[in-house]
């Protein structure tokens, strides 16, 4: 039921936290702590280890099982993941997964899975400005918002681990 589902979304915005500078972590740490001087927003920081601590205060959930992982998300309206070089970009696409709106950045393959307003908002690597901007559209569109996740999810059936193992069968087969 998405509408119960709706409701159960009661993180407002997600940032993750990778401890490589190439994450881009301050940069949106930048932009949620400028939103949440403007709004009265639910944060919360998501990484994957208790290793470093950081005197902020948004709550910090890290070395999460595959299943609180997923729980979290589902709760999550925005994630953001600031990215300014990746490879593949697996967060995102778990995020999406889990109907999130996911505002990244133009970095490595996340472009190959994901397009600007249709089931993320890509934005410019490095640039605060522009993913306070992306939050706050949807923030301020909670149609689009509704939207951008419901797109984010179909997109994410398209990248199933038993999908990928079939192309690679069929890569293989040639």
């Amino acid at each position: 039921d998405e509408t119960s589902k709706e409701k159960q979304r009661v993180i407002d915005i997600a940032l993750y936290r990778g401890f490589e500078k190439r994450k881009g972590f301050e940069v949106g740490l930048e932009a949620i702590n400028s939103l949440s001087a403007k709004y009265r927003l639910n944060c919360c920081i998501i990484q994957g280890s208790k290793r470093a601590k950081v005197p902020w205060n948004y709550p910090v959930y890290s070395e999460l099982s595959d299943k609180d992982l997923a729980d979290i998300l589902q709760a999550i309206k925005i994630f953001v993941y600031p990215s300014l070089f990746e490879g593949f970009g697996m967060p995102p696409l778990e995020a999406m997964a889990c109907g999130c709106a996911v505002v990244t950045t133009r970095v490595g393959a996340i472009p190959e899975y994901a397009s600007h307003m249709r089931d993320a908002c890509i934005v410019e690597p490095g640039s605060a400005v522009e993913i306070e901007q992306a939050i706050e559209y949807l923030l301020e569109h909670p149609n689009e918002m509704l939207r951008v996740q419901k797109n984010a999810v179909k997109t994410a059936l398209n990248y199933t681990w038993a999908k990928t193992a079939q192309s690679f069968i069929d890569f293989l087969e040639k």
